[in-house]
């Protein structure tokens, strides 16, 4: 899924990271009809360069990996870009789990299984309002006009 081409204009890079191909695979056809480009790996260090390197606007990783668990490697992606949106996906979604990763400024956590719609349309919720922080709509700083009788 790696693509070293340039982005058409408008599309947001994901970076998928987690350490069972197989949901790599499922978060990829879930998100393959939208205008995003994914980048997929098992492995945090490829995850952490190509968010270095390559204008990444989100970042969904699973929270236990054998390399590095998936609260380091956020906090990691946050010290790197705080700007980066950052999803972890989990099986053990207890409410001390939920509570560290609030503590730590991780935005959402998503208990395994998720909900396919609901997942995809907290990720493309996400990114419209990056969009939109980017690109205000023309009348949303001003004032509103009194209407003409």
């Amino acid at each position: 899924m790696d693509s070293s081409r340039s982005r058409p204009a408008g599309r947001h890079l994901v970076v998928l990271l987690d350490d069972e191909p197989r949901i790599l695979a499922s978060l990829a056809r879930l998100l393959r009809n939208d205008p995003l480009e994914l980048l997929a790996t098992e492995a945090p260090d490829e995850a952490l360069e190509w968010i270095r390197t390559r204008g990444v606007s989100l970042v969904i990783a699973d929270y236990r990996m054998p390399a590095m668990d998936g609260i380091r490697f956020l906090e990691s992606v946050r010290e790197i870009t705080p700007s980066v949106i950052r999803f972890m996906i989990t099986g053990y979604p207890g409410e001390s789990l939920v509570l560290k990763c609030l503590e730590r400024g991780l935005l959402e956590v998503i208990p395994k299984p998720w909900d396919n719609d609901q997942l995809r349309g907290m990720i493309l919720d996400r990114l419209r309002e990056v969009d939109s922080r980017k690109h205000p709509h023309p009348l949303s700083n001003r004032e509103a006009s009194p209407a003409s009788p």
